[in-house]
């Protein structure tokens, strides 16, 4: 069965050869949409066998982004029999011990067309201050939290794909499709949305201030607000759980 991942891309060389490789691992081909990033997202993406498709939003619009990443997913109808959408600094994985090709075609042989995500975050700490791409991330950090903004939101995120689907309507959350049949069980998304202090300085005060509330709902882009300039992101081990 062939499967799809979508990586929606701004300057995330960091960590997309990681997510690209680990999703090729997991049994899918992945296309990155690329939104002019300025540093080796693209390439480092591509020397991991993802396939690149530029993207240049006018104005920069995630709700624009998405209804651009439905017209590609609806072209796939009948190539690809499974795709998911996801971000450049997530590692996904079914709850078992299979692959995620694996576990989409068992959802759909028990008579499911969608899968919800079970997010848990992973955090920069003083020991793990200085992620510079050439480190696993998943060796690298160790420390996470729960993620409940998106457990509110939701992270339907993986789909049959045998009709278009819907996904600017609810910031890429929730894929909804007529007849969306959602398995009872969360796959996995392991996060790693903050790396290191000076990255998310230039994450959330730099990069990310196009993703803000004006683009859609009030509540797809709230994970950052109030931080203000000069705040560490960096995170105590005591107060989160130890990955084991």
């Amino acid at each position: 069965m062939k499967a799809l991942a979508i990586i929606c891309t701004y300057n995330e060389a960091d960590i997309i050869g990681w997510t690209v490789a680990h999703l090729r691992r997991q049994g899918l081909d992945v296309l990155v949409i690329d939104c002019q990033s300025t540093d080796e997202t693209r390439r480092l993406a591509m020397r991991e066998g993802a396939q690149i498709e530029p993207y240049s939003p006018p104005p920069m619009s995630w709700h624009a982004m998405l209804g651009f990443v439905e017209r590609i997913v609806a072209g796939y109808i009948g190539v690809y029999a499974w795709c998911t959408l996801c971000d450049a600094d997530e590692l996904r994985y079914s709850y078992t011990a299979e692959t995620l090709v694996e576990g989409f075609a068992r959802v759909q042989l028990e008579g499911f067309n969608a899968i919800d995500h079970r997010v848990v975050t992973f955090h920069p700490t003083a020991d793990s201050a200085t992620f510079d791409g050439s480190q696993n991330p998943e060796d690298y950090f160790r420390f996470y939290s729960s993620d409940p903004l998106n457990q509110r939101l939701g992270q339907v995120k993986a789909w049959r794909n045998a009709q278009p689907v819907s996904l600017a309507n609810s910031g890429g959350h929730q894929v909804q499709f007529a007849g969306r049949k959602v398995y009872p069980g969360k796959f996995l998304s392991k996060h790693y949305p903050i790396r290191s202090q000076a990255h998310g300085e230039r994450k959330v005060f730099q990069e990310r201030q196009w993703l803000d509330a004006k683009q859609g709902r009030k509540d797809w882009h709230v994970q950052y607000q109030g931080i203000t300039r000069g705040q560490s992101f960096l995170k105590d081990p005591a107060t989160l759980a130890e990955w084991k």
